[in-house]
């Protein structure tokens, strides 16, 4: 069977593990969704982003086509060569390094292409996927402000390989010439950005959740310290009072202990106090009724003295009576009034031992001991009870307070989260600005300053979760100090009870014998009240008037024949009053004082 102080340690343990694991997975759960949401978010703009460069570029390389048209419709130069060199400034553009435009017209042949043949119509082409490439891309480029088109392919580093690379093309088209302007480029960098910056997001939530674990243990930890530093401290004394109101293995307890010594001001070193103050009433009132045997022992052991008194005169009386039933009246007269002297003196003697008899007064004594005392621990338990509400409701208080505060963390979280995102954009939109030349280079230093303005903002919610941490960390040490006391009065109660009920068992007990033992005495002393009433009676008959007839003599020696049989009964009754206080010295045995 687990101790006491086990089972207390895992009562008040487990609560504060398993608040702890389900917070802990409230927070992963709460990160988990959150990244997604932040994982789609941030997809949604990067394919935005994206569509914005390609719109942004596509408007470019229309400007220059328009510029070309605008050139022959003011007679500048002829059409055909307004076309040629048009078809040369779109073939030669490229923005991203390595991106670039081509022209179909609306029946599919291809105008023109920096890598493929021109003049081919690519009308039934298709995707490595099935799809039909320049029917989708024609039918976007019929919206007036033009149209996306994704398919996939295999990469020319991956031909033959079944690799398949997922494409995004924006294509609009310049109607004067029945011309439709494309360009798009694989988006597998798109998807490896969003996967590198997914990562980084999980392991800085994954690092936060460790910090939070660590500090959910380090806090249990010192739990267990100050609940075992706290336990010893009670368990002490208590083990003390457990040993000498425990039966030991020669089925004796042993009162002879100290008194036990405490420093505590508490409810433990009252419960110390009234258990010394208890323990020595019981040796004084065991040590009464030990006295009580003695005399009883010693009582019964003189009536036996007198028994042996009284055989010899009363033979000697019966066999003066058959010597001279038929003699002188005188003789007659001395001889009984020199065996009334000698019984009334012997019997008045019996009389004072019977009289000293005192037991019921020791029982009664113990009686109302044990009742007062037990009022007393009663008080106490109902007392400590109602410690046991008041620090329960400030555990309660304290567990609320935590669960403000981890509400609190997850605002900070979702703080670094959005300034996160905004840096994310501004990053992105410094990459566009890359792509282009010019006056447009002044827009970095806006967006350097932007970042900057947000990183120091990020600093400052990073302190805010430090300081929430802290208060984290302050109420787990409330709740751990109101848990412990909480203990400490639930083990107290716990005591009283065990403590209690093994005292009045033994107690009761005890009295129930000491009761049987008394009851016995009184009806033995009774019977030999009476048997020493009737002795007196007739000896007294026998030394009657010396001048009484013949027939009174004849009679004596039947009167001293009855005086003997009850001399016997006296003897029976003393050794049963010699067995019943042996008895009840045995009973006291167990309490060694």
């Amino acid at each position: 069977m687990k101790s006491l102080k086990t089972k207390l340690l895992l009562s008040s343990l487990l609560p504060v593990i398993f608040m702890s694991a389900v917070t802990l997975i409230v927070l992963l759960l709460a990160n988990n969704a959150r990244a997604q949401a932040n994982q789609q978010d941030m997809k949604t703009r990067l394919y935005r982003d994206y569509n914005a460069r390609l719109e942004t570029a596509m408007d470019l390389a229309l400007d220059s086509v328009a510029f070309f048209y605008q050139e022959y419709r003011q007679n500048r130069i002829s059409e055909p060569a307004a076309q040629e060199m048009a078809k040369q400034a779109i073939k030669e553009m490229r923005y991203n390094t390595d991106s670039y435009f081509w022209i179909d017209d609306t029946d599919g042949n291809l105008v023109i292409h920096p890598y493929l043949a021109e003049g081919q119509n690519r009308i039934t082409d298709g995707s490595d996927a099935g799809s039909r490439i320049l029917q989708n891309i024609l039918a976007a480029a019929a919206n007036p402000n033009g149209g996306f088109t994704e398919f996939e392919r295999e990469r020319p580093e991956n031909a033959g390989t079944g690799k398949l690379s997922s494409i995004r093309i924006f294509s609009k088209s310049f109607p004067a010439w029945n011309w439709v302007v494309s360009t798009g480029n694989y988006t597998d960098s798109l998807e490896q950005s969003l996967a590198e910056k997914t990562a980084a997001e999980q392991e800085h939530t994954v690092r936060n959740l460790t910090i939070i674990a660590v500090c959910a243990g380090i806090a249990i930890l010192i739990y267990i310290l100050l609940f075992l530093n706290i336990s010893k401290n009670i368990l002490k004394p208590v083990n003390t009072m457990i040993l000498s109101l425990t039966e030991n293995e020669n089925g004796r307890f042993p009162l002879e202990v100290e008194p036990i010594t405490t420093a505590s001001k508490d409810e433990i070193g009252r419960l110390t106090m009234a258990v010394n103050a208890f323990l020595q009433k019981i040796k004084e009132a065991i040590a009464e009724a030990n006295s009580d045997s003695e005399l009883m022992a010693q009582t019964a052991k003189n009536i036996n003295g007198m028994i042996d008194l009284l055989s010899e005169p009363s033979m000697q009386v019966d066999s003066a009576a058959k010597e001279t039933a038929v003699a002188e009246a005188p003789a007659q007269a001395a001889a009984s009034t020199v065996a009334q002297a000698e019984l009334a003196a012997l019997l008045g003697q019996d009389s004072s031992y019977v009289d000293e008899t005192d037991a019921p007064i020791a029982i009664q004594n113990i009686g109302e001991l044990a009742d007062a005392n037990g009022e007393i621990l009663a008080a106490d338990l109902l007392t400590d009870a109602e410690k046991s509400a008041f620090r329960i409701q400030q555990i309660s208080e304290s567990v609320r307070k935590s669960g403000e505060s981890a509400m609190d963390i997850e605002k900070a979280s979702n703080m670094l989260d959005s300034i996160a995102a905004q840096t994310n954009f501004l990053a992105l939109n410094a990459s566009i600005e890359a792509s282009r030349a010019g006056e447009s280079g002044q827009g970095f230093a806006d967006v350097a300053n932007e970042i900057r303005k947000l990183t120091e903002q990020s600093n400052s919610f990073t302190g805010e979760i430090r300081r929430i941490i802290g208060e984290l960390k302050a109420d787990s040490q409330n709740t751990a100090g109101s848990v412990a006391e909480v203990d400490q009065v639930v083990f107290t109660q716990s005591k009283y009870i065990n403590r209690t009920e093994q005292k009045f068992q033994s107690i009761a007990q005890a009295f129930g014998a000491l009761e049987s033992s008394v009851d016995t005495l009184k009806n033995s002393f009774d019977t030999i009240n009476t048997n020493t009433r009737e002795i007196k009676k007739a000896l007294l008959s026998l030394s009657g008037t010396p001048y009484d007839d013949a027939d009174n003599v004849i009679d004596a020696p039947a009167t001293v024949q009855h005086q003997v049989s009850l001399l016997s009964e006296l003897t029976e009754e003393s050794q049963r009053l010699i067995a019943t206080a042996e008895s009840l010295k045995a009973r006291l045995a167990i309490f060694k004082l």
